[in-house]
């Protein structure tokens, strides 16, 4: 029978009752509606430090990449000069071995 009581309570308060209890629930709402607001920008928050550390490391891979296509391309011109100074060479031993053989 408590609960009857309580409503009978309730019912002789009248409007000022259901008018507190509105209140009561306004002030709850706004306070879950801010403690969710606050989460909702510390992620968004997160999100941007995210974005701006991919970007840093990506601009930081770019410009190694720079860096390695200009070693690519060195160890290119390094291989190419190889490649005329063993075919020098060979041409130089094929004429040498030419000139020297007896048969």
């Amino acid at each position: 029978m408590p609960a009857n009581k309580n409503n009978d309570a309730n019912q002789q308060q009248g409007p000022r009752g259901q008018k507190r209890r509105n209140e009561q629930e306004a002030k709850t709402k706004l306070a879950n509606l801010k403690t969710n607001l606050k989460t909702v920008v510390k992620k968004i928050e997160d999100v941007e430090k995210e974005k701006e550390h991919w970007k840093k490391e990506l601009a930081l891979r770019v410009g190694n990449d720079d860096d390695l296509d200009a070693k690519v391309e060195a160890l290119f011109e390094q291989c190419g000069k190889k490649d005329e100074e063993v075919a020098k060479k060979a041409e130089e031993n094929v004429g040498e071995e030419s000139r020297t053989s007896w048969w």
